[in-house]
């Protein structure tokens, strides 16, 4: 009986060790294809990565551009209100001069 159990603990302790054995060459085959899919979704990773930087980077410009844009559309309306108000007032000597040159064509004229 004791022969009859130790022969049958040797055929379970076997066949653990083959079932185990097989498990073990399945999870490295499993592992060993894995591999290339997972270091390109590394690289992949590393992309998105370096994208979303950029991403940021394009933004943070945008964001200077418009205040840029911004600005300048205060100075060109500043500058644009002045000069309209400039060319709205009455030339001082300019006046003047006109009327006396017309004057003078007319007596030349005449």
């Amino acid at each position: 009986m004791v022969a009859a159990a130790k022969q049958e603990a040797a055929a379970i302790l076997a066949e653990a060790r083959a079932t185990a054995e097989k498990m073990t060459a399945e999870a490295q085959a499993a592992r060993d294809e894995l591999l290339p899919e997972r270091d390109s979704m590394i690289e992949q990773a590393a992309l998105i990565r370096s994208a979303a930087g950029q991403v940021e980077t394009l933004r943070e410009e945008q964001q200077r551009v418009h205040a840029s844009i911004e600005s300048m559309r205060g100075r060109f309306g500043s500058c644009s209100s002045s000069r309209r108000s400039r060319s709205e007032q009455p030339l001082h000597g300019e006046v003047g001069l006109v009327d006396d040159l017309t004057s003078r064509l007319s007596n030349a004229t005449d």
